[in-house]
């Protein structure tokens, strides 16, 4: 039985809200009152895994099936299309059409193409994209699709070991109009320096290089440019998706490290004077199953 709110409800939902971030007490949350299901539930498909096993996706296709859309309309946000693919193209295009309020989504090779590209054109408010630009444009990469629109944070899943392919994202990204924060895995020097020339907008630019790359390929220091970020301790696929999760969950990621690093430097702080490569380390755990 409901008891009656003791706090103006407004400010008892925010409170709820924000407790349900927690992975460990939002289905608790659930039990507390009718009204506090109500503000909660949303809450549970906040992150969703298309994979197999995963308990949000089987939430999310029972929500889908029994026509529940404002429940998915208020809260998924964001959707992680894992490798192998869990479901056909058609079911991974429904659930971005069931969802338009999606910010993230990363893409694997499970799903990508023509068929993702038209699956994300449904997406008004797209910001982090975390795909390989070369499968997602089969053709040519199109720094001006609308796809890309509003798309701040890019992580490039794309092996740039080829100077055509090299050449086809450098190409691309001075177009991307919203563009402020990338991240990739190999570049050299001269290719940093162009990116920054061609993207004025660019705050951070995260690479995956390990420490042997920056050092033969001259890199620029944190005193030279400090909006280059080096992330060690992502060769890995389960750290580099773990580092998604703890970003689509609200935690801290490579992107708010890089943020404060970046900070830092241009307060004269931290490694602001260092005359050699430098690079932050990831340092969480494995992200538990979902």
């Amino acid at each position: 039985m409901d008891s009656e709110p003791r706090l103006p409800p407004e400010l008892e939902r925010e409170i709820f809200e924000l407790a349900a971030q927690c992975l460990q007490s939002n289905l608790n949350l659930l039990l507390v009152a009718r009204r506090v299901h109500e503000w909660v539930e949303p809450c549970l498909y906040r992150v969703v895994r298309v994979v197999k096993n995963s308990r949000p996706l089987s939430a999310l296709l029972r929500a889908m099936s029994d026509n529940r859309s404002s429940l998915l309309v208020a809260g998924v946000r964001c959707v992680f299309f894992e490798s192998p693919a869990a479901g056909t193209e058609a079911l991974n295009q429904e659930i971005l059409a069931q969802c338009p309020n999606v910010t993230r989504v990363a893409l694997t090779p499970g799903f990508s193409g023509a068929a993702a590209l038209a699956a994300l054109e449904k997406l008004g408010h797209l910001e982090y994209l975390t795909a390989n630009l070369g499968r997602l444009f089969p053709l040519d990469i199109d720094g001006t699709h609308p796809v890309l629109a509003r798309v701040t944070h890019l992580s490039l899943l794309d092996n740039l070991h080829s100077d055509e392919k090299q050449e086809a994202i450098l190409a691309a990204l001075p177009a991307i109009p919203s563009l402020t924060h990338l991240r990739l895995d190999f570049l050299v020097a001269g290719q940093v320096r162009r990116i920054f020339e061609t993207c004025p907008r660019l705050e951070i630019l995260l690479l995956n290089n390990t420490a042997t790359q920056a050092y033969s390929h001259r890199f620029p220091t944190a005193r030279d440019e400090p909006r280059v970020v080096r992330i060690a301790n992502f060769s890995t696929y389960s750290s580099f998706w773990t580092d998604w999760l703890r970003g689509a969950y609200g935690l801290a990621d490579a992107w708010q490290l890089a943020e404060e690093c970046v900070r830092s430097r241009l307060c004269g702080e931290g490694d602001a004077g260092n005359e050699k490569p430098g690079w932050i380390v990831q340092k969480w755990e494995t992200w538990p199953t979902l």
